[in-house]
């Protein structure tokens, strides 16, 4: 749950009463790309354009997205993910030392540059300069 999730649910308030979707367009060489709410459907229109990339494509919001779940697994007693000092101070250094176990992915991608991931998962440097 996100920081502005967890605080509109602590003030019994709603989110589609406050926000609203904004579509997301990006110029790519030359050309308006529309992107989509949906990851399999980011995913197609990226396969699409690059072909060559499809299966790295999905490998890449496949390991994002197994990142983002596992950073934010341990937010239900405080709605935020705490950083390792307040990991120690409410759990105990143990908790933080099993850390890159217990996030295995989180702590692939937080050791190493986005553009240190790009070249490890594409070949494409017009598909890795788009990013």
């Amino acid at each position: 749950m996100g920081k502005r999730t967890y605080l509109l649910k602590q003030l019994d308030l709603k989110k589609d009463d406050f926000f609203s979707r904004n579509r997301t367009k990006v110029l790519f060489k030359g050309k308006d790309v529309d992107i989509p709410d949906n990851l399999d459907e980011l995913i197609d229109r990226l396969s699409q354009m690059f072909p060559d990339e499809r299966e790295n494509v999905r490998k890449f919001f496949e390991e994002a997205k197994k990142a983002y779940e596992e950073i934010y697994k341990d937010t239900d007693d405080f709605g935020v993910p705490l950083p390792e000092y307040l990991i120690v101070k409410v759990f105990g250094s143990k908790k933080l030392l099993n850390y890159p176990k217990e996030h295995p992915n989180l702590y692939r991608w937080l050791n190493k540059t986005f553009k240190e991931i790009l070249d490890e998962l594409f070949k494409n440097e017009e598909l890795k300069g788009s990013w």
